[in-house]
């Protein structure tokens, strides 16, 4: 579990229980389609990007079903990142502070 597959050129998803969406740019950031379910997931999440040493730009959340946001506000500890809902036209939370 918490595997990264990669599905594309810059498209990758990580195995786990709410699979987590991963869109790398060329600067190497990368947006997190849903941030998983809790604080052990954002761990796991976090280890995967360092690893490859990608920076966390913005986590889209798809909708608001706790597997899907539960782990976002745990990356409050990258101060350039934002997460987004489709559904409003501000942050969820602004995880850069």
């Amino acid at each position: 579990m918490y595997e990264l597959k990669q599905v594309g050129k810059n498209t990758y998803y990580i195995e786990s229980p709410a699979k987590i969406g991963i869109y790398v740019m060329e600067d190497s950031s990368v947006y997190l389609i849903d941030s998983g379910n809790d604080k052990e997931a954002a761990k796991k999440v976090k280890k995967i990007l360092e690893a490859k040493n990608w920076k966390l730009k913005a986590i889209l959340n798809t909708h608001s079903n706790a597997d899907h946001i539960g782990a976002t506000n745990i990356y409050k500890i990258k101060p350039t990142a934002r997460s987004m809902h489709p559904q409003s036209k501000t942050p969820l939370h602004d995880i850069r502070s």
